[in-house]
């Protein structure tokens, strides 16, 4: 999806202390031929990129780009203020409301919106995180414009628009999950009731040592230090600064 040229804006509002922006927060211009096209909203913090893609979706004659955004919150604001809109094309890398957050939301709440999303690098893990989020389609932000184009007409349809590279991700990981994922899901399972209070008291500000831990818990030091050796094991880490850090990613405890 290269920008193109970009002509003079037709969707205009104001937005905050008079500000003029490219986009539409709390209303969508419609004009007669509009109506008879599938309304597309757009969602992209970068104006060159949001308006290079409406010019793209109208030169093609197929849809009518109805509403336009900077980030996922003004997309709720403007959905919930009554705009209607049949697609949502949108980049996952935004402020304020980021992509994935945004397609959560509208899958819960506009479960009906067919919604391709675009990003600079298309990882596994982002894809896989795409597609569980509600999204019927993921691109590459350097596609070509028709790519674009096939992908909202097979949405349109009812059908989920995969690339190469996505179908390929999808196959390897069926659960919807990426082997990372999966690892982390295995290293809790394993964690017991015990050595998860262990955790919670190391992971604490004050740097708890082994024998308030075993106070704490009311337990040997010898006991302690032996939890401590197998979780060490189980994630794969030297000490436990390096435990605490890896407790908190996968979730375990609250930092």
């Amino acid at each position: 999806m290269h920008p193109t040229p970009c002509r003079s804006p037709e969707v205009e509002v104001v937005v905050g202390q008079g500000n003029r922006v490219h986009g539409a927060l709390n209303r969508t211009v419609l004009n007669t031929a509009a109506r008879l096209l599938p309304r597309v909203a757009i969602v992209d913090d970068h104006p060159p990129m949001l308006l290079g893609i409406r010019d793209t979706l109208e030169d093609s004659g197929q849809f009518a780009v109805t509403l336009m955004a900077r980030h996922g919150a003004e997309l709720v604001e403007a959905l919930e203020g009554g705009a209607e809109v049949d697609l949502v094309v949108l980049d996952l890398c935004m402020p304020v409301m980021d992509g994935l957050t945004t397609l959560a939301w509208l899958h819960e709440h506009r479960p009906q919106l067919g919604t391709v999303a675009y990003t600079f690098e298309v990882k596994p893990t982002t894809v896989l995180r795409c597609y569980r989020s509600g999204a019927r389609g993921l691109l590459c932000k350097d596609c070509e414009p028709e790519v674009l184009v096939a992908a909202l007409n097979t949405v349109l349809a009812g059908g989920i628009y995969h690339t190469t590279e996505s179908q390929q991700v999808l196959l390897e990981n069926p659960d919807g999950l990426s082997p990372e994922e999966r690892k982390l899901l295995r290293v809790r399972a394993q964690v017991t009731p015990r050595q998860l209070q262990v955790l919670e008291i190391l992971v604490r500000e004050d740097d708890p040592k082994t024998e308030q831990i075993a106070r704490e818990l009311n337990l040997s030091s010898r006991t302690v230090e032996g939890h401590l050796s197998e979780l060490y094991d189980l994630f794969g880490v030297p000490g436990r600064t390096s435990l605490a850090l890896a407790a908190v990613r996968v979730g375990l405890v609250p930092l």
